[in-house]
Parts: structure tokens; sequence; C-alpha cells
């Protein structure tokens, strides 16, 4: 289970020049084509890259016969790709906002991506075991998994939207951004405690697996 961690360090970056990096592009290359034109031709192939990365992930993804984490892939990549398009963030709160909030979207997102990895990973683990009672804990687990990445794609879906309604109003409430903010950061750290449970069970698996192999 250990090459999801090398997949989304790749993802990592190419989720980073696809997205956040549109805004960088405005801002720091504002005065220089050149070396705009550089940084954009190299972000439009991380986005073609992830796009390959994604859609590789969305064929194993429907290797099984659960519908719900291909769905969630699926409502993900369209409501990143439509954050990722807009170009009112910046303007309507700022450039330091605009980063802050761009960040943590990037970030739940990566997560639910992870997530979705190894629930996948999960899947394929608990047709591996031998006994019933290990292929039980694993199916319950990969459940786990999937219920948190369904309720962290909600609630991205509602802070997107949120900061969609932002965009079109005259004027935005700062209580609304703060608002924004502490659900993306709350969202966060229920993904950093998915991970942590994540490893702690790869962990766990790997030294089964180990023990098996001996006997």
């Amino acid at each position: 289970m250990g090459g999801g961690a090398d997949w989304l360090g790749f993802l990592g970056v190419s989720v980073l020049l696809a997205g956040v990096g549109a805004l960088f592009t405005r801002w720091i290359f504002r005065s220089d084509k050149i070396a705009r034109d550089a940084f954009e031709s190299l972000q439009a192939e991380a986005q073609k890259e992830q796009q390959r990365t994604l859609d590789d992930l969305d064929k194993r993804l429907r290797q099984d016969k659960d519908p719900r984490p291909e769905a969630c892939l699926e409502d993900l990549r369209s409501m990143y790709d439509a954050f990722r398009r807009s170009t009112e963030l910046d303007r309507r709160i700022g450039h330091d906002s605009a980063i802050e909030i761009t960040n943590k979207v990037e970030k739940l997102f990566r997560s639910c991506i992870l997530s979705l990895e190894r629930s996948h990973e999960l899947w394929k683990t608990s047709r591996e075991m031998k006994t019933s009672k290990a292929r039980d804990a694993v199916r319950e687990e990969r459940e786990r998994t999937v219920e948190e990445i369904l309720a962290s794609t909600q609630q991205m879906a509602k802070s997107l939207d949120e900061i969609q309604a932002i965009l079109v109003m005259q004027k935005h409430d700062e209580r609304q951004l703060a608002q924004i903010r502490q659900e993306l950061d709350e969202s966060l750290e229920v993904a950093r405690r998915v991970e942590q449970r994540m490893q702690t069970l790869e962990d766990e698996l790997g030294g089964n697996m180990a023990q098996a192999e001996k006997e």
C-alpha cells in the first residue's frame, strides 16, 4: 500500500502548478512576459499530466462494485476545475486572502484524492486476506474511509458554493470569509486525522503480512 504516497507526491506537484499556480502567474510574472509564458507552458503540461493521473485513478476505482468512490472523484474534479478556472477571487477578496483560501482548497482536494487512492488499495488488500476476520476488518476500514470521503466532498462543495456566492456579490462580509476559512480548517483537521489512522493501518497490515509470510 506504499505506492499511494509516491503517487500523491507527483499529484501534489501537478496540483500546485495546475491550480494555485494561476494566481502566482498573474502576480509574480505580471511584468515579465518571457517568464510568464514559460511558467504557463509548464503549468499547461502539469494540468494534462494531472488529468491523465486522475483518469487512471478513475479506471481503477471502477474495478469494484461500489459506485461511490468514482462518483466522488467525478464531483471533486468538476468542483476543483471550476474553482481553478475562476479569475475573480484575487480581485474580490484580495491577493493574500485568495492565496490562503486557494491553498486550503488545494490541500483538501489532494487529501480527498489520496483517500480515494487508499480506498482502492484497501479493496485490493481485502481480496488478498486469507481469513474472513481479517478481510472483514479491512472492509470495515474501507467503508469508514469512503464515508469520510463522502463527507469531505460535501464539505468542499459547501465551501466552494460559499466562495462562489462571494464572487457574485457586490461586496462581501469578512465574517463570510472567516467562516469559509474555519470550515476548510476543520475539514483539513479531519483529513489529517484520517491520514494518521491510515498510516497506522498500513503499518499494521504490513506487519501482519510480513508475519504471515514467515509462517
